[in-house]
C-alpha cells in the first residue's frame, strides 16, 4: 500500500482562482510500468480534504513483445539529416527529404528516392532545405516542398517533371489520394497543380503561410493548415475555416472526412466535414510535434517534444499518455517521428536527443526499442 499527499481539489481551485486552465482538467492520473506487464494508466482522480481517492491496482502480464531487426541503412554526404521519410503504399520506395530546425543554414541539399534494399535510386538537387516531402502510393512520383521557394516534382525514375518558384518558402506539399493533383505554395495563393504537367490552379487563400495539408480519401477535396485550419472542395472552394491560433504540426483526415490538427497551439482540435467542432484537449506541455492515425479515426497519437506519447479514440476520449521511455529516462518526440498500424495496435515513436525508435502496443506498453548511434 501506498498513501501519497497532495493537494484536495478545492485547494487547487484556490491556487487558479477560477482561472482558465492550460490543462483539460485540475484531475489527478497515475501510470504504473513493471518489468513484464502491462502499461497501466488511469486518470480522473479528484481526492479532496474530506473525500481521499483510493486506487486498486491490478497488473496483467505483459503480451507478446516485437523483435524488429535493421535491413538496411544508408548515409549521405549532405549539408542537413533527414526530415521526412515516406514509403510507397508496398513500401518498394521510400522518398526522403533533408532539412533542420531553425537556425537556418540556407544551404544547398538534395532530396531521394530509395528502393527497398536502401539503394539510392537518385537524388534531386534543391537550392536549400525541405521540410515537406509525399509519394504517390504506386511511387511512381515524389514531390517536395522548399525553402528556396520552389516545389519540384520528380518520377520514379529521377527525371524532374517540373519544377515551380511560388516566390515564398514551401513548406508543405501533399498528393491527391489517386495522385493526380498536388497541393502546395506559400502563402496567398496556393496551387493545386496537375502532377505530371504542373499546370497550376491558384487557390484563393487569405490566411497565414500554408504548414501543412491533406487530401480528403474520397478525393472530394482538401484540408489546409496554418494559424487558420480550412476546408475546401475539389475546385478548390473554400467550403469552412477555422481559427486554431498556431501552425498544425500534425494535420490528418479520416475516412469519414473529420479533420484532426495540432501542434505548437498546444491544444488538440478535431473538426467534422463541415467545419464544425467535435472535440478539443488541451496538452499541458511544450508542442505536440508529431502525429498519425488510422485510416478511420479510431485512434490518433501524438508525440510532444515534452517527451510524452498520447492515444485517444475517436470520440476525442484520451485512452493513455506516457512518457517515451523509461521513468527517469526522457526523450522528446522529434519532428514528423510518430507513425501508427492500420489497426492501431502498434505506435511508433522516434526521440531526440536519445535517437531511439520505440514501439508500444495499444495499452501503451513498451515492446521494443532501438537506439541508433549518431
Amino acid at each position: 500500500e501506498y498513501f501519497i499527499p497532495l493537494p484536495g481539489m478545492e485547494d487547487i481551485d484556490a491556487i487558479y482562482l477560477g482561472r482558465e486552465l492550460a490543462c483539460d482538467s485540475k484531475d489527478y492520473w497515475v501510470s504504473l510500468e513493471e518489468e513484464g506487464y502491462e502499461y497501466y494508466y488511469y486518470n480522473s482522480i479528484s481526492p479532496s480534504r474530506g473525500k481521499p481517492s483510493n486506487l486498486n491496482i491490478t497488473l496483467k502480464k505483459k503480451g507478446e513483445s516485437l523483435n524488429y531487426s535493421l535491413e538496411w541503412e544508408k548515409q549521405v554526404s549532405d549539408n542537413y539529416g533527414f526530415f521526412w521519410v515516406k514509403p510507397s503504399e508496398d513500401w518498394s520506395v521510400f522518398a526522403a527529404v533533408q532539412g533542420k530546425h531553425p537556425p537556418m543554414l540556407g544551404k544547398p541539399t538534395n532530396f531521394y528516392l530509395l528502393d527497398a534494399q536502401g539503394n539510392i535510386l537518385w537524388k534531386q538537387p534543391t537550392e536549400d532545405e525541405c521540410w515537406s516531402i509525399d509519394i504517390k502510393k504506386d511511387g511512381s512520383e515524389a514531390v517536395a516542398g522548399c525553402h528556396d521557394g520552389k516545389v519540384y516534382a520528380v518520377n520514379k525514375e529521377g527525371s524532374l517533371l517540373w519544377s515551380f518558384d511560388t516566390g515564398g518558402m514551401v513548406r508543405s506539399a501533399c498528393f491527391s489520394q489517386d495522385g493526380s493533383k498536388i497541393l502546395s505554395g506559400a502563402m496567398n495563393p496556393l496551387y493545386l497543380f496537375n502532377s505530371i504537367t504542373g499546370t497550376r490552379q491558384e487557390i484563393s487563400w487569405n490566411g497565414d503561410w500554408l504548414r501543412n495539408c491533406a487530401f480528403y480519401p474520397d478525393g472530394s477535396g482538401f484540408v489546409v493548415g496554418s494559424r487558420e485550419t480550412a476546408g475546401f472542395d475539389s475546385s478548390g472552394k473554400e467550403l469552412w475555416r477555422n481559427i486554431i491560433g498556431e501552425f498544425p504540426m500534425f494535420l490528418g483526415v479520416d475516412n469519414e472526412k473529420n479533420t484532426y490538427a495540432t501542434g505548437k497551439v498546444r491544444t488538440f482540435f478535431s473538426f467534422n466535414s463541415s467545419g464544425g467542432l467535435r472535440w478539443k484537449h488541451k496538452i499541458n506541455e511544450p508542442s505536440a510535434t508529431a502525429g498519425a492515425l488510422t485510416p478511420d479515426g479510431n485512434r490518433i497519437t501524438l508525440g510532444s517534444v515534452g517527451g510524452s506519447v498520447y492515444l485517444y479514440n475517436k470520440e476525442g476520449t484520451l485512452l493513455w499518455r506516457r512518457g517515451t521511455m523509461e521513468v527517469g529516462n526522457p526523450g522528446a518526440v522529434g519532428h514528423n517521428a510518430m507513425a501508427i498500424s492500420q489497426d492501431g495496435k502498434i505506435i511508433l515513436a522516434g526521440t531526440a536527443p536519445s535517437n531511439c525508435i520505440i514501439a508500444y502496443n495499444e495499452n501503451g506498453t513498451q515492446i521494443w526499442k532501438n537506439c541508433l548511434s549518431p
